[in-house]
């Protein structure tokens, strides 16, 4: 969504203080590529795997393409975008505009522009997937419409609302899913294939959500804004919520000297979840308006590390599909521009259980296993002739952070088991009655 050009202007003066803390999990990159003036401080930004980033200038009513070369390419739009989404290839774009129903289809070779009407209601965020091939839009009042890209044509697949004026969108790497926020501590879950939305119960206090970001593996949904609203004394925090029902898992808050509040835009990957603030951060000895902090397997938050020493605020952040790519627009007409190494965490998982009047109860962890992947349970029992471990009919599900539980009705005092997920087993571990 696009940041109104007087709040952008007053954020820069502001600081805000971070003590950073905790074991670092992961080595976040540094901006390593020569940075590219802008001639306007675009409002949004996508990033495709091989470096083509393509920026939004809502006032010049264009668009901006940023080869990995460096090299700038404008295109007239005639509206003002507020909203762009890139193929992971780099070779496509699109567009929209404020107070316009249509889509633009953005050659990012050729410039050539298709135009597709598809009745859009004032939109304000776009995002793709290319599993799906797969646009979805959303609009400022909360309308969420899914488009289907065949072959140039654009179809609209399903309309519905959140209920709510829209401040963030963010998609499942499947493009099955999406999470939409609004201003007022609402977080909805999109079932993009059925058409539908559900509200999530957030608690811990009022927040003004103005960033979304699902984690690769899908178990974390990450949420930046501020608590308490623009209209109080706000802090601003970083939340990784289970995206099953919203709850909060962890929260990071940033302690902002004066007071003040500032759109935060996130980028989440394997091990560095990326953060683009309005307001200047102090992290050590550097002020920087773009950071990362360090996740460890689980996705839990770590240290705070600069990704840039300089001292500008961003007004927009994006990462690549496959995190290897990542850029941010600052607020002195830069594009800041990093490569960077995400691979996963290495698959494993372990387990821990009780026993007790005949039903087994397992409390598992998985690292590097995506939410909702199954976890199939073998049990067997200890000291009976001829014993084999036995696949359970039940199985379990990975869910918010890796974690999951099982219970099941098994014979025997004592028992042997073990989980299996995808490739990965855990140890076997024997479990006695209580």
């Amino acid at each position: 969504m696009r940041t109104p050009r007087a709040l952008t202007l007053s954020l820069c003066a502001v600081l805000i203080t971070i003590t950073a803390g905790g074991t670092a999990y992961a080595q976040v990159p540094r901006a390593d590529l020569p940075p590219v003036v802008v001639p306007e401080i675009a409002n949004d930004l996508a990033v495709a795997d091989n470096g083509t980033a393509l920026l939004s200038f809502f006032d010049l009513r264009q668009v901006g393409v940023v080869r990995s070369d460096g090299g700038l390419t404008t295109i007239d739009l005639g509206c003002s975008p507020t909203s762009v989404a890139i193929a992971p290839t780099g070779g496509q774009g699109w567009a929209v505009c404020v107070d316009d129903p249509h889509i633009y289809a953005i050659d990012l070779s050729t410039r050539q522009i298709t135009v597709a009407s598809l009745d859009l209601l004032n939109p304000v965020q776009l995002a793709y997937t290319a599993t799906r091939d797969q646009l979805v839009v959303g609009g400022m009042s909360g309308q969420i419409t899914v488009i289907e890209v065949d072959q140039g044509n654009y179809l609209k697949r399903s309309s519905f609302s959140i209920g709510g004026d829209l401040s963030a969108l963010t998609l499942s790497r499947d493009g099955t899913v999406g999470y939409a926020a609004s201003y007022v501590s609402q977080v909805s879950r999109l079932d993009l294939v059925a058409g539908s939305a559900k509200t999530l119960s957030m608690q811990g206090g009022s927040y003004s959500i103005t960033s979304l970001s699902m984690s690769p593996s899908e178990g974390i949904l990450y949420a930046a804004g501020a608590k308490g609203g623009p209209s109080s004394i706000p802090d601003s925090v970083v939340l990784a919520l289970d995206p099953a029902n919203g709850k909060t898992l962890q929260e990071k808050a940033f302690v902002v000297t004066p007071s003040g509040f500032s759109s935060i835009h996130l980028g989440a990957c394997n091990r560095t979840l990326y953060v683009g603030s309005g307001l200047g951060v102090d992290i050590g000895s550097t002020s920087t308006g773009v950071f990362g902090i360090d996740l460890d397997a689980t996705g839990r938050m770590g240290d705070f590390v600069p990704v840039t020493d300089q001292p500008a605020s961003t007004n927009t952040l994006n990462v690549s599909p496959s995190c290897t790519r990542g850029a941010a627009v600052s607020t002195n007409l830069e594009l800041l521009r990093w490569t960077a190494e995400d691979p996963p965490y290495p698959a494993s998982i372990t387990i821990t259980g009780s026993l007790a009047k005949g039903q087994l109860t397992l409390t598992g962890s998985g690292v590097g296993l995506a939410s909702g992947t199954k976890v199939s349970v073998y049990v067997k029992v200890v000291g009976k002739k001829g014993a084999a471990f036995v696949k359970q009919k039940k199985a379990a599900v990975i869910g918010a952070g890796g974690r999951f539980t099982w219970k099941g009705a098994v014979t025997g005092s004592r028992v042997a088991v073990y989980v299996q997920a995808g490739e990965s087993t855990s140890p076997t571990i024997t479990v006695r009655s209580r």
